[in-house]
């Protein structure tokens, strides 16, 4: 009867470690395509919310048929031009407020 048990018991506890191993597995693909795969959020703001009077909605499409979009702030006379790049996970919103500076300071 102990023996039973004991059988029993180990294979229940064999079974629970299974589990977890299962469990963290399935966490650990959740966090990677999460990760490679962020979910897209839209800008928040446009150069108007930052006092821009200048700008235009671009748009490039790409040699795999991407459709990339952006906003051109035209520098002023005598100053060159900078392209910002967001990072992954992230949009074109969230350069803005430094475009802006860089735009207001010529």
């Amino acid at each position: 009867m102990i023996k039973r048990l004991f059988k029993l018991s180990l294979f229940a506890a064999a079974l629970l470690a299974l589990a977890a191993c299962g469990f963290t597995l399935w966490l650990c693909h959740q966090q990677a395509l999460i990760f490679a795969y962020p979910p897209r959020q839209p800008a928040r703001y446009t150069p108007d919310d930052f006092s821009i009077q200048t700008w235009q909605q671009v748009q490039f499409a790409t040699g795999d048929g991407l459709n990339l979009q952006g906003w051109y702030i035209p520098p002023q006379p005598g100053s060159g031009t900078i392209i910002f790049v967001h990072g992954h996970g992230s949009n074109r919103g969230q350069l803005l407020a430094e475009a802006a500076w860089l735009a207001n300071e010529g």
